[in-house]
């Protein structure tokens, strides 16, 4: 259960179950997809089904067509339903690395509309990465606010977590992210830093790694994803092992049926190594900005840890 006086926001790009969202009170920031049938899907992260659904329902490669922004006067509304203002002194909005999100220009001016004129004092703060790292930045300031903390020390160590979180990103095909890449016409675009990063890649597999609001492949390209996530996996062994891992948690976000990553030997063996230790690993249905910037098929790990090198 929250703390009784802090408020915690996240956006829909941020990786955790809707049961996890829920029991610790975080208020989801939907995101708003659009379809080339005119169709709409607004990720609320209410539950995995929907966006399981979604995903069953369309051809994301052929049809999906964007992140529509939210309007002004929508955040706003959204913001102001969020908090009780007798209750609830301050609220700080979480949001993925800022140059990636369609509506952090329209949270911080919702943000400075709406402060001032309420008791609640709003703040919003990058967690500097995305999708399974985020869920790992938001679920550690969670249990924060369980713990009583001031917003004060609340906010600075939201500030020195984001300096230590990182995303590692496996794109299920390559084909998919240079079509997004290639796309002309959409300004919610976000993926030609990574068509331009891969270059020629054939049909092998990258990793992706999102750090401090950067972007870079690591190492070389493997020949399959299930190589490519081996060596994730053996690098967050490396470092709970040797006492470098910094969060309590380790976040996976899968683009499909979680029951699929039963079929990945490194994700099995990351099940062993993390429950034989003192840290917890959460699964869980990647949230639809992801799908739609990575592609059906594609996984996400994250955690926080000391500078680390996987070249």
């Amino acid at each position: 259960m929250a703390s009784a006086n802090i408020r915690l926001l996240v956006d829909s790009c941020c990786d955790l179950p809707a049961s996890v969202l829920q029991d610790y009170g975080l208020v989801v920031i939907p995101s708003r997809l659009k379809f080339q049938d005119g169709s709409e899907f607004l990720d609320e992260r209410i539950n995995d089904e929907m966006i399981l659904a979604c995903m069953r329902q369309h051809d994301f490669e052929k049809q999906a067509q964007g992140v529509t922004p939210m309007g002004l006067d929508e955040m706003t509304q959204r913001l102001r339903a969020a908090v009780d203002e007798e209750q609830h002194q301050n609220a700080f909005v979480l949001t993925m690395t800022r140059q990636y999100s369609e509506n952090y220009d329209a949270i911080e001016s919702a943000v400075a509309r709406i402060n001032h004129k309420i008791k609640t004092n709003f703040r919003v703060l990058t967690s500097r990465v995305l999708f399974a790292g985020q869920g790992v930045i938001s679920l550690e300031a969670a249990r924060l606010v369980q713990e009583q903390r001031t917003a004060a020390s609340l906010r600075e160590r939201i500030t020195r977590m984001a300096d230590s979180v990182y995303t590692y990103a496996i794109p299920e095909s390559l084909r998919y992210v240079r079509k997004r890449g290639k796309e002309r016409g959409d300004e919610n675009n976000r993926v030609p830093w990574l068509l331009a990063m891969l270059g020629d890649s054939g049909d092998r597999t990258p990793i992706v790694r999102f750090f401090q609001d950067r972007n870079e492949k690591v190492g070389e390209i493997h020949k399959s994803k299930e190589v490519a996530i081996e060596r994730v996996v053996s690098e967050v062994e490396s470092l709970i092992l040797n006492g470098k891992l910094l969060s309590s948690v380790v976040v996976v976000s899968y683009a499909g049926e979680l029951a699929d990553l039963n079929q990945s030997q490194a994700i099995v063996r990351l099940r062993r190594v993390v429950q034989g230790s003192r840290y917890q690993l959460i699964e869980t249905v990647m949230g639809m900005g992801g799908v739609y910037h990575l592609g059906p098929g594609s996984l996400t790990i994250g955690f926080s840890a000391m500078p680390h090198s996987m070249e």
